[in-house]
């Protein structure tokens, strides 16, 4: 729809929209809800840039207007640890980035399943709200890397680096998430063996496996990717895969590795 016909439904005024649009301000209370209503979200996506709970990759949305900057910041504040709560996170690990801002992986028992990217006016208190809730594991500068330019490639680096620690990542859930943040609200069109090779290296890194398995898997994967072939990628459940890929593996004697043998 057009601006007009947007700012007539949120009965808001057509300028109102283009400060929402270029973050200068948030729109607050009811034009919030109208809007949110008419987008079919909730407030919290448009207020704070993400789904407040149960989200894979939060993006906070932070406004340029100094005051309204401040208020979200000290919203977003008072909303972690209720994220935190309601996710049952009790861990956590914290990246320094070459902008200022921060990454921050939350999880439960050292299985990270959500990203947050934190722009460098919410960074340092953040960290700070987080420490304050669960443990807290903070590592070196991303130097080269930034909150606009960190994508779902330097999420699998860092959970490969992480293999040693004993650290798990839902790879494919922040991947996916985060492409639908920065994309365009879709998921990506893969090409079928890239799909299928993607999410058997991601489950492979989980075991170890008997090298005479070996050939029982690459039977098992050229299976799958004959039934991805006539399918469009973005309809397949990429979780599914990987699930039947562990059974198979697990079936075939393959052991995961745990903390103590990763």
């Amino acid at each position: 729809m057009t601006q007009e016909e947007l700012a007539f439904r949120a009965e808001v005024p057509r300028p109102s929209l283009g400060n929402y649009e270029q973050g200068t301000y948030v729109p607050r209370d009811k034009s919030l809800e109208r809007l949110a209503a008419i987008f079919g979200v909730e407030p919290g996506y448009l207020r704070y840039g993400s789904p407040v709970v149960t989200s894979q990759t939060w993006l906070p949305a932070i406004p340029v207007n100094a005051r309204r900057k401040r208020e979200t910041i000290e919203d977003i504040l008072r909303l972690l640890p209720d994220f935190i709560a309601e996710n049952r996170f009790d861990c956590g690990i914290s990246r320094p980035l070459g902008d200022g801002g921060r990454l921050f992986f939350l999880g439960r028992n050292n299985d990270y399943t959500c990203l947050l990217l934190a722009v460098a006016d919410l960074a340092g208190s953040a960290l700070e709200k987080i420490k304050s809730i669960v443990p807290v594991e903070e590592l070196l500068e991303h130097a080269e890397i930034t909150v606009a330019t960190f994508s779902a490639r330097d999420i699998d680096l860092q959970a490969k680096h992480s293999g040693h620690k004993g650290w798990k990542f839902d790879v494919e859930g922040m991947c996916r998430s985060l492409e639908m943040r920065r994309g365009t609200g879709k998921e990506v069109k893969r090409e079928p063996l890239s799909f299928v090779l993607n999410a058997l290296l991601q489950v492979t890194r989980e075991y170890d496996l008997p090298l005479e398995a070996v050939s029982g898997l690459v039977a098992f994967s050229i299976q799958k990717y004959t039934e991805v072939v006539p399918l469009p990628t973005n309809r397949i459940s990429a979780t599914g895969l990987m699930r039947d890929i562990r059974t198979k593996i697990e079936s075939l004697g393959g052991t995961r590795r745990g903390i103590n043998n990763g």
